[in-house]
């Protein structure tokens, strides 16, 4: 389990977040890489259309994702969480953020 967490948080892409690491994303890295992959992709489409036999895949920012998505409890933290990593009004003294925090260590 020691080895297991920082390679699922640091190493590993996860395809539910369109391939970034857990600690990627959170700090809102993917949102700058994800348009610079769709302007890419679209390039790429455009220089070989033959390559292609639909749309470029979504590299849409991932809304919120639970690892274990049965427990709707953990369904709710992630939906609250991503709304306040998305929102950025929270200040770090904010009672929700640290209530966040504290659940997520």
């Amino acid at each position: 389990m020691l080895l297991f967490k920082p390679a699922c948080n640091e190493e590993h892409l996860h395809r539910a977040v369109n391939f970034f690491t857990p600690a990627l994303r959170h700090p809102g890295v993917d949102a700058k890489s994800l348009t610079k992959r769709e302007a890419v992709y679209e390039r790429a489409k455009s220089l070989n259309p033959g390559w292609w036999s639909g749309d470029i895949r979504n590299w849409a920012v991932a809304g919120a994702v639970s690892l274990n998505p049965r427990k709707l409890q953990e369904i709710e933290r992630n939906k609250q969480a991503a709304e306040v990593q998305l929102s950025g009004q929270l200040s770090c003294k904010s009672p929700l953020r640290r209530k966040l925090k504290h659940a997520y260590s």
